[in-house]
């Protein structure tokens, strides 16, 4: 409704109501969409409760559902894009993801990995690290004696030629080339592998 400061008293145009302008003045209604901070606190004014959300991202979390826990998350960011809980929650699942180990398999010679992107070959001198994307002619090689190796060249600085032994090199070699295309293996506890991290 527009009110004319000019004058004393008015008609509603709508309810045909007489008023006095400066009591309808005083009195007016608000009408904002979004988030609206009153001394220090948000209020959300579309109904939604940030706490609610952040209880449902978290739930989710918990139960393994990282896509749903992933959407309350950035719900509460894009009505406050402070909120150290829902970074906190995005953190650790992205954490959980990038840890999560899809394959292994420890041999005499080391400990063998298949994580996202990447493949962690683990002996008694370090930890090697190759980025699946950089893994170019994997072949599986017969070694000198009954055991088989997975053999690939790796192209980082400086490009060389890799030779794994493993006791399954058929399964490895299928898990490597599945995972170059991003086909992995299902996940399982995801959510009590976030529920341990603090």
């Amino acid at each position: 409704m527009n009110v004319d400061p000019s004058q004393s008293a008015a008609v509603c145009p709508y309810c045909h109501s007489a008023y006095v302008v400066e009591k309808a003045i005083n009195e007016y209604n608000v009408s904002i969409e979004g988030n609206l901070t009153v001394n220090g606190a948000t209020i959300n004014i579309n109904g939604k409760n940030i706490n609610n959300l952040l209880e449902r991202a978290e739930q989710y979390a918990r139960e393994g559902d990282f896509d749903k826990g992933l959407q309350y998350f950035d719900e509460v960011l894009d009505m406050d894009v402070n909120s150290l809980e829902a970074m906190k929650g995005i953190h650790k699942i992205k954490e959980v993801l990038n840890d999560y180990v899809f394959m292994s398999e420890t041999t005499s010679a080391g400990k063998l990995e298949l994580k996202k992107d990447r493949l962690i070959f683990t002996n008694s001198i370090s930890p090697q690290l190759y980025e699946l994307s950089r893994i170019f002619s994997l072949d599986i090689k017969k070694g000198l004696f009954s055991g088989k190796s997975l053999q690939f060249t790796y192209s980082g600085i400086p490009q060389r030629q890799v030779s794994i032994a493993t006791e399954n090199p058929n399964k490895w070699f299928t898990a490597i080339e599945d995972a170059k295309m991003g086909k992995y293996p299902k996940m399982k506890n995801l959510g009590e592998r976030y529920s341990e991290l603090s």
